[in-house]
């Protein structure tokens, strides 16, 4: 299995709210079971390498409110910080239905700034190849004969953007 070398799919499912890790956990029996620590190794690897820096950002909110004792409440009731934005998100519960739409339901998760991050660019990945198919069938439209000096990261953000657009994602 590859799925240790380029945990990018290991990822995009772990990252779905409604497999997490439990599809590893209860799906890889008998020959599979052997991969899972690879696979687990991996893509916490990969976290700790592009991710983890992102750890405890929290976003400038929208309001600024002058209530000193709602701010008190608030923060004696908080829980106590977390110590690991993924492990946190790993050993969360599932959900049971999945989201409407899932690049919604991340957009609320900014309590794990860094592991949201990681789904932003993660769950867009497509999990069969059909998909990837036509999105290389289709990108040559961005590259004729005028643009063949794109760059590869040009190229991706101009496929994400196509993609998000078709979606609805603004």
């Amino acid at each position: 299995m590859k799925l240790d070398e380029s945990p990018a799919y290991a990822a995009a499912l772990i990252l779905h709210p409604r497999y997490r890790m439990k599809y590893f956990e209860e799906g890889w029996k008998g020959p599979l079971r052997k991969y899972l620590d690879p696979m687990k190794k991996a893509v916490r690897k990969l976290y700790n390498q592009e991710y983890r820096q992102f750890e405890f950002e929290t976003p400038e909110p929208a309001i600024q409110l002058d209530f000193q004792f709602f701010d008190n409440f608030v923060e004696d009731t908080l829980p106590s910080e977390i110590d690991d934005e993924f492990l946190e998100y790993l050993n969360g519960q599932r959900i049971k239905q999945l989201p409407s739409n899932l690049y919604e339901w991340w957009g609320q998760q900014d309590w794990i700034s860094s592991v949201q991050r990681m789904a932003f660019d993660f769950i867009s990945i497509p999990a069969m190849r059909a998909e990837t198919d036509r999105v290389f069938s289709e990108t040559k439209h961005d590259i004729d004969q005028k643009s063949n000096r794109l760059g590869p990261d040009i190229i991706e953000a101009l496929e994400c953007e196509r993609r998000w657009m078709k979606a609805g994602i603004d």
